[in-house]
């Protein structure tokens, strides 16, 4: 018995010893803006990091873990070639790895792609989300409208959430006139549509490391105007005021604005639901009603409001290995 406990404390403490090898695949935006620093980081810590070049075809190296960012290739990939040969290599990759933990699982994040997807599953689990509905420019607005309790002013989103400029657009309308003018602006069908909750010109940013969830209060748009349609840019309009704030960690009773244990609930609601450990949510509270209302998730944020991001990515990098 004893040489027995002996073996598997060596084992173990072997495992612990090895260093780890963590394998990644980012789009360029990502790897500038995130990645290099953070492989920087990785690699003073004692971490090999090898960029898997999925461009030039299935990589033959071995990796302890995979952490990937490819959204808008794989949003591109039906209908750019180079986009669509990348991600079928990695699709190959993991199927000749299908023990290798992958961060987050590709299914996954599939999903949150898809705008009309996540509001679903998110409704589905008591998410509280504006009303929405998809619509193709042709179809009954009436019925639908009434089947859906749409009504103006509402939004116009693309379906994708990510892979081109427009699919960051947010069109803010005010009558069916307005609607049905946005194919000539970009919108293709089928479109979301989704009430706009008035909400005094702020929103509630979360970030989420597996349980830890962070919040930061960004200013957005409120009170449109009521004649014209207004298209606006969502990377551009909610950036923090102050670039040195930090967001706050939930859960220690720091919130007096807003309820706390609503926001937990939500994140840890929407990563059960979506599959996710790294994502961003964006919440928002109605001028009216005081509800927290859902409007968007995204997967692997910037998390550049957080302290000691890349310590805490390390750390449960590991725990997923491990």
């Amino acid at each position: 018995f004893f040489s027995l406990f002996c073996h598997g404390f060596l084992v173990r403490a072997m495992e612990q010893a090895k260093t780890l090898k963590v394998g990644y695949a980012v789009s360029k935006k990502k790897k500038v803006k995130f990645f290099d620093g953070f492989t920087q980081y990785l690699s003073a810590q004692g971490v090999e990091c090898v960029e898997l070049d999925f461009l030039s075809g299935v990589p033959t190296q071995e990796v302890d873990l995979l952490v990937h960012k490819l959204v808008d290739e794989m949003a591109n990939s039906g209908t750019d070639a180079a986009a669509g040969a990348m991600i079928a290599n990695v699709e190959a990759y993991l199927r000749s790895h299908p023990r290798l933990p992958i961060v987050d699982p590709w299914d996954c994040v599939k999903k949150v792609m898809n705008r009309y997807e996540f509001h679903t599953i998110l409704s589905s689990v008591g998410v509280r989300c504006p009303p929405y509905a998809l619509w193709d420019f042709t179809s009954d607005f009436t019925a639908l409208a009434k089947e859906h309790r749409l009504e103006f002013p509402m939004m116009c989103k693309t379906v994708c959430s990510c892979g081109s400029k427009v699919t960051h657009r947010i069109a803010i309308v005010h009558d069916q006139a307005q609607l049905t003018s946005l194919p000539g602006q970009g919108y293709e069908a089928p479109v979301m549509l989704q009430n706009y909750v008035r909400h005094d010109g702020c929103v509630w940013k979360m970030y989420v490391v597996d349980q830890a969830v962070w919040v930061a209060k960004r200013p957005s748009i409120d009170a449109p105007p009521a004649v014209e349609a207004a298209i606006v840019d969502s990377q551009t309009f909610c950036q923090p005021q102050n670039p040195n704030d930090t967001a706050v960690l939930l859960g220690n009773g720091d919130m007096k604005e807003i309820d706390e244990a609503k926001l937990l609930q939500m994140a840890r609601a929407t990563r059960a639901a979506m599959g996710l450990a790294l994502f961003g949510i964006d919440v928002i509270v109605g001028t009216a009603d005081k509800e927290l209302y859902v409007v968007d998730v995204n997967y692997f944020p910037g998390y550049k409001e957080i302290p000691n991001i890349h310590q805490l990515l390390l750390d449960y990098l590991r725990g997923q290995v491990s």
